[in-house]
């Protein structure tokens, strides 16, 4: 009798096993976190998302102060030359425009940087260190 508890106990003790081994429990599965849904979605839209979330104050204020922050970041980049954007006057206006876009994510990096080398050619560099610039803003 005792030879029969024995084996009854050890063949549940491997089944108990096998069923730990497996895998085997009664945990729903693990439902992904903001944060790693956020993950999926690209910079731009990430911006997009917390610019559109904004009021118009706030944001006219968050884009005056990336604006001085890009200004000061121009300013300490030796390596930076002008964009001469006096002539004609859409120019300046195109530039500006376009920084907005970047900055509250309707633009991507890419575009904002391929739209300023297809209209200054010679400003490669330049582009790349706004569109980084109002990026990190």
């Amino acid at each position: 009798m005792r030879d029969i508890s024995n084996k009854i106990l050890t063949a549940n003790i491997f089944i108990i096993l096998g069923l730990f081994a497996s895998g085997c429990s009664n945990k729903s599965p693990e439902v992904p976190q903001q944060k790693e849904v956020k993950q999926n979605l690209s910079a731009t839209e990430i911006r997009k998302n917390r610019v559109s979330q904004m009021s118009e104050g706030e944001r006219k204020d968050a884009f005056a102060k990336a604006m001085n922050g890009i200004k000061n970041d121009v300013k300490n980049n030796r390596k930076y030359t002008k964009i001469k954007l006096d002539k004609p006057i859409d120019n300046r206006k195109w530039f500006t425009d376009n920084i907005y876009k970047l900055w509250s994510g309707e633009m991507s990096k890419d575009v904002f940087i391929n739209d300023g080398i297809e209209k200054y050619p010679n400003k490669d560099y330049e582009f790349y260190f706004i569109a980084s610039s109002v990026l990190s803003k």
